[in-house]
């Protein structure tokens, strides 16, 4: 038996927008969709290769960590779990390598608290084939 299409919730939300005075005005719908209010803080990210924006509601301090490394693949692991043991929010992350020995990845975090995102980038330094890690707070 097929089912009714009202059973379906929408899973994407787009409209239509301009810039206007170097602003663009997004609508309510998109707002209310993200559950942001007047004054809330929201992070945006732009993908610049792809002309992309992702727009998120976020209730803590943003931080870029940046990190070059041989090969990420064999250090995503460890990456992982040094995240998941600093307990922070991972907003957004993105990698690319651009040959065997030199590979990016780039995540956005939301943390607890400074200290502990540097201390963080300390542990990542340590770990073999990383090159070099980069912590900016936005």
């Amino acid at each position: 038996m097929e089912k009714e299409v009202e059973e379906f919730p929408e899973i994407s939300v787009g409209e239509r927008s301009k810039v206007k005075d170097g602003k663009i005005d997004i609508p309510k719908n998109i707002l209310d969709a993200l559950n942001v209010e007047e004054g809330d803080a929201v992070a945006i990210i732009l993908i610049p290769e792809r002309k992309q924006m992702r727009l998120m509601k976020i209730d803590r301090e943003l931080y870029k960590l940046r990190i070059v490394a041989k090969d990420i693949y064999d250090t995503t692991h460890k990456l992982e779990l040094k995240l998941a043991d600093a307990k922070v929010k991972i907003i957004h992350t993105t990698g690319f390598c651009y040959a065997k020995e030199a590979c990016i990845w780039e995540g956005f975090l939301s943390g607890p608290d400074k200290a502990n995102l540097e201390r963080l980038a300390d542990d990542i330094r340590q770990v073999e084939n990383v090159y070099k890690v980069e912590l900016k707070a936005l």
